[in-house]
């Protein structure tokens, strides 16, 4: 089985804190703009799909 993932990080810094995210409804767009959020904040985001 492959579980994909997106990464976002603050631009500043790679190595910032991580927030994981795993849902079973998609990496999608209210993800995406939830993630930009946290990442604007200083934490880097990964959200983990469920279902591949």
């Amino acid at each position: 089985m492959v579980l994909l993932a997106d990464r976002y990080f603050p631009v500043t810094d790679e190595r910032a804190p991580v927030v994981l995210i795993r849902t079973p409804y998609g990496r999608g767009s209210a993800n995406v703009l939830v993630s930009r959020l946290i990442a604007e904040r200083g934490y880097q985001v990964l959200i983990q799909s469920l279902r591949g």
